[in-house]
């Protein structure tokens, strides 16, 4: 048997998944599924502050990571924005 350094061929081929890893990810997406209802009611228990905290943290998971393009601009940016009035609800007599 070989010891250290790479053998062609040896592990995993390219682009295979990670048994454990997967077994493990269905696994907490199950546990999520089945314990929403539950994970609603402990967020309502808790104050606002702790709330945000966690919410903030879990949104990490899920939300795209802000990403700084290195953009510099030599001038400022003029942004217009127009704002329009909703349209009035309908009154039923």
């Amino acid at each position: 048997m070989a010891l250290g350094g790479a053998r062609p061929g040896a592990g995993r081929p390219k682009g295979t998944p990670n048994k454990t890893t997967e077994r493990l990810r269905t696994f907490f997406a199950d546990l999520l599924d089945e314990n929403i209802e539950q994970m609603r009611e402990d967020l309502a228990a808790l104050e606002p502050y702790q709330r945000l905290t966690i919410l903030e943290r879990l949104a990490k998971f899920v939300l795209p990571a802000k990403v700084d393009l290195g953009v510099e601009f030599d001038q400022p940016v003029k942004f217009v924005v127009k704002v329009q009035d909703a349209p009035k609800p309908k009154v039923e007599e």
